[in-house]
């Protein structure tokens, strides 16, 4: 289905963190200009033909190709200029919370083009919002916000000002060390082994990591260890806690217990209590 759906848009729908005023799939893109911004920002996935798009307010002019995402925030005036038969996914965000969104530290995404790590993945996620926005249940408020979401999202972890600092793309460079991780956590990890598998020194590894996964190394490998053995605690009643320490690799029950508890706010034995079968 082609074409634009404009969502029920009642003082409830306008009330959700996330909504969709419009979407619209594989339409012909208009030239469009608006010195004084738009009331809602606005995303656009090209998927053929070329533009331009003039930030009147920096003067900045940039080339759109396919396969990029042009993002207009609310109030920011721009021009947008069609070279040729432009074709684009769209959408113009609703919700209390969307520029709170884009305004997070890890997503940081301004009035501009960015590259993507994956056009048809955004594409596909523009696909099931618009199905949602189309679904004969009435209302489907909770269906249109978790695809509106899932887009946000999707398009948080794409799009970067270069391919090589996308979200997605560091996660892909840090695969073998989160595989790594998930296959070794009971036995004793250093940080060399982890950069070895990347071919980087040890402190590349850090700042990638931490720029990545928001967490330092060995953090993450306790959360990891901490994860496991909470599995442990509920289904493994018979095992002691001391020994549940021991298969997650951590030898020592005492920092067990303290990491356990600073990061659940609970010893494990409260845990076991609430939670096990």
């Amino acid at each position: 289905m082609n074409g634009y759906i404009f969502p029920v848009m009642t003082e409830y729908e306008r009330q959700l963190p996330f909504y969709a005023k419009m979407i619209a799939l594989d339409h012909q893109l208009p030239c469009a200009a608006n010195p004084n911004g738009l009331d809602e920002t606005t995303a656009i996935l090209l998927r053929s033909g070329t533009a331009s798009l003039f930030l009147q307010d920096g003067g900045q002019k940039c080339k759109v190709m396919p396969g990029q995402l042009v993002l207009i925030r609310r109030g920011d005036s721009f021009e947008w200029m069609t070279e040729t038969d432009a074709v684009a996914d769209s959408v113009i965000f609703e919700g209390e919370q969307i520029e709170a969104f884009f305004d997070l530290p890890e997503v940081a995404l301004t009035t501009g083009v960015w590259h993507l790590a994956s056009a048809e993945e955004i594409h596909l996620l523009f696909l099931h919002l618009q199905r949602a926005a189309a679904s004969p249940e009435i209302p489907n408020s909770a269906g249109v916000s978790a695809a509106v979401y899932n887009l946000l999202a999707g398009i948080s972890q794409h799009a970067a000002a270069n391919i090589s600092s996308s979200l997605a793309t560091r996660y892909e460079r840090l695969r073998p060390v989160l595989d790594y991780i998930g296959e070794h956590y009971a036995e004793s990890i250093t940080l060399k082994t982890l950069s070895d598998l990347l071919g980087v020194t040890p402190q590349h590894l850090c700042t990638l990591f931490r720029k990545t996964m928001h967490s330092r190394v060995f953090e993450y490998i306790n959360l990891y260890r901490i994860g496991i053995s909470k599995n442990l605690l509920s289904d493994s009643v018979e095992r002691s806690i001391r020994e549940i320490a021991r298969l997650v690799g951590l030898d020592d029950v005492s920092y067990y217990c303290f990491i356990f508890k600073r990061f659940e706010k609970m010893t494990p034995g409260e845990f076991r209590k609430t939670f096990a079968c």
